[in-house]
């Protein structure tokens, strides 16, 4: 066939990551519909696109000072509803990081706080009457969009379901 990757890894992935992958690919397949009998079709009601095809820039404070650092928001995966005409940002959690640590930057509390900050931070100069957050920026169809967590125990979304409750910075729905 000739096929050429377009990334080669530089380093064997691993089979924690390649469990992750084929989770969030079973994510996906649940969405759509089959009988079992005849082959499924494309999905037409919803886009799904893979974090690492979105370019989602957004800046944070620094953590060992007042400057500011560029980040790169990369969920595992968008579900757009067009029907509904709102926005998923799919994470699928396998519960190998730690839920509560906001200071590692694989723990969903850290996660959620990303979020915060690129659905309610602004992107431009407040000063100037922007009002334009990096959500607004990278999609200017105005749906409003929300973190949706994927679990494969009850009791990591419980874990997860509960930091959401008690910290006021998780919320992490777009306006």
């Amino acid at each position: 066939m000739n096929l050429k990757l377009a990334r080669t890894p530089k380093h064997d992935v691993g089979s924690s990551f390649l469990k992750h992958e084929v989770m969030l690919n079973e994510v996906f397949l649940s969405l759509v519909p089959q009988d079992g009998q005849t082959p499924a079709k494309v999905p037409r009601g919803f886009r799904w696109v893979l974090g690492e095809y979105l370019d989602l820039p957004f800046n944070d404070f620094a953590r060992n000072g007042p400057t500011i650092e560029r980040r790169r928001l990369q969920p595992d995966a968008v579900l757009d509803d067009a029907a509904g005409r709102r926005r998923y940002f799919i994470e699928y959690e396998s519960g190998s990081a730690t839920v509560r640590d906001a200071k590692k930057s694989t723990s969903t509390m850290a996660k959620l706080d990303r979020y915060g900050t690129f659905f309610r931070a602004p992107a431009g100069n407040v000063l100037a009457g922007e009002r334009e957050t990096f959500y607004t920026r990278a999609f200017k169809d105005g749906w409003p969009a929300e973190v949706f967590f994927v679990t494969p125990s009850e009791a990591r979304r419980d874990s997860i379901t509960r930091v959401q409750k008690t910290d006021k910075r998780t919320s992490v729905a777009s306006p």
